[in-house]
C-alpha cells in the first residue's frame, strides 16, 4: 500500500494567508458598498426632507395675505396690539420667547405669515361694541369657529382689516379677546364704528412663524426648522416641542428669505429685499391716505439648505460659491471638511407668489 501524505505546515500557512487575503478583499468591497449605500441613502433622505420642508413652507406662503388686500392688518389680541404686515421676514433671526428680531450674526432668516383660511361667515348687525374692552360681534353662522381661533374682520370698504382672537362663543355671538385698555384710540376700530355693515365678511384666520433653532447642542431641537402655529402673537417661540412649536425638518444649515417688492404698483418686481445682508421689509404705515404707497409684496424667494446626518470621507457632493445662497457668503457656513470627512449638503430654492385676495375688486 502507498503511504498517505497530508499537507505540510508550510502549505497550510500559505493556504491560510491566501484565504485571509481573499476574505479581506471581499470584506473591503462589501464595506465600501455598504458605506456607499448608506451615504446615498442619507443623501436621498436629506433631499426628500428638504423638499418636504419646502412644500410645507410653500403651502403657507401661497396663502399669505389672503383676505388682507392692503398687506397690513391691525392685530388686537391679549398679547399684541399693533399694525403688522401680513407677510414679514426677519434677516438673521435671533429667537426669543415673544419675538423674532434681526441680529448682526450671520444666522438663518425667519418668516411670519398672516392669512384668512377660507372659512367665513358674515355680520348680521353692525358692531359698535368693538370700541369696548370686551368687544363682540353677531354673525350669521358661528359653527365654523372655536374659542382661541383667530378671526379677520374688515370695514365696509375692505381697506382696514383687523385680526382678533376669540375668547368665547355663545350661539352666533363671538366675543373677541383684546388687551385690557379700550382700543378706541386705534383708527381701525373707529372705522368699524362707522363703516361696518350687515353682511361684512368675518374670516377665520391663521398665523404662522418659521425659524431655525440654533445648532448649539443645548437642545435636541438644534438645527431644526420649527413652525409656531401662534405666529405673530406667540408668547413662547422657544417652548420647543410644545403643541404650538413643532419641528418641520431636521438637519437645517440655512433658511433664507428674499421678498420681491412692486414699489411702483404696476405688477412688476422692482427690487428684492433680503438678498443682501441686513435688509428688512420697510415699515408699513397705518393710514388709509398712504395705502397707495405701501410696499406690494408680489413674490417670495425661499431657500432651504440641509446636510446629511453623518459625515463621509471624500470630496463633498456640493461645494460653495461666493454669495450662492442669498446673502450668505461661503465663509459663513460650517467648514466643508473636518478631519477628512464631509457632510453632504442638499438645497431647494423656489419662488412663490402670495395669494392675496383683493376683496375690493
Amino acid at each position: 500500500m502507498r503511504r498517505q501524505r497530508g499537507f505540510t505546515l508550510m502549505e497550510i500557512m500559505i493556504a491560510m494567508a491566501l484565504t485571509a487575503i481573499v476574505t479581506a478583499s471581499v470584506l473591503t468591497i462589501v464595506r465600501t458598498q455598504l458605506m456607499a449605500f448608506q451615504m446615498n441613502d442619507q443623501v436621498v433622505r436629506t433631499q426628500q426632507n428638504t423638499r418636504a420642508g419646502m412644500d410645507l413652507v410653500e403651502t403657507i406662503v401661497r396663502r399669505a395675505c389672503a383676505g388682507i388686500n392692503t398687506g397690513v392688518v391691525q392685530v388686537y389680541t391679549p398679547t399684541v396690539s399693533k399694525p403688522m404686515a401680513c407677510l414679514n421676514f426677519v434677516d438673521g433671526a435671533k429667537i426669543s420667547a415673544t419675538s423674532l428680531t434681526s441680529s448682526s450674526a450671520k444666522l438663518p432668516d425667519a418668516l411670519e405669515v398672516i392669512y384668512a383660511t377660507g372659512t367665513m361667515t358674515a355680520l348680521t348687525t353692525p358692531a359698535p361694541a368693538l370700541s369696548s374692552t370686551t368687544p363682540s360681534i353677531t354673525v350669521l353662522d358661528a359653527s365654523g369657529f372655536a374659542v382661541n381661533d383667530f378671526v379677520i374682520l374688515t370695514d365696509a370698504n375692505y381697506s382696514n382689516p383687523a385680526m382678533f382672537q376669540i375668547s368665547n362663543i355663545t350661539g352666533n355671538t363671538i366675543s373677541l379677546g383684546v388687551l385690557g385698555t379700550a382700543p378706541t384710540t386705534l383708527p381701525t376700530v373707529q372705522a368699524y364704528q362707522k363703516d361696518v355693515q350687515n353682511g361684512t365678511p368675518v374670516f377665520k384666520a391663521a398665523t404662522y412663524s418659521f425659524f431655525v433653532v440654533p445648532d448649539d447642542k443645548t437642545t435636541i431641537y438644534g438645527g431644526m426648522l420649527m413652525i409656531d402655529s401662534n405666529g405673530v402673537v406667540s408668547t413662547n417661540h422657544t417652548s420647543y416641542g410644545a403643541s404650538n412649536v413643532q419641528p418641520a425638518v431636521d438637519g437645517v444649515i440655512d433658511f433664507q428669505i428674499a421678498v420681491g417688492n412692486d414699489s411702483l404698483g404696476d405688477g412688476k418686481i422692482t427690487d428684492w429685499v433680503g438678498d443682501t445682508w441686513g435688509e428688512s421689509l420697510a415699515a408699513t404705515p397705518w393710514n388709509s391716505s398712504t395705502l397707495s404707497t405701501m410696499p406690494q409684496y408680489r413674490q417670495v424667494r425661499i431657500s432651504l439648505l440641509l446636510n446629511t446626518l453623518d459625515k463621509y470621507a471624500g470630496t463633498p457632493l456640493t461645494t460653495w460659491t461666493t454669495n450662492a445662497f442669498e446673502d450668505r457668503p461661503a465663509t459663513s457656513y460650517p467648514p466643508i471638511t473636518t478631519g477628512g470627512f464631509n457632510p453632504r449638503y442638499r438645497s431647494v430654492r423656489m419662488t412663490v407668489a402670495p395669494r392675496a385676495w383683493n376683496l375690493s375688486e
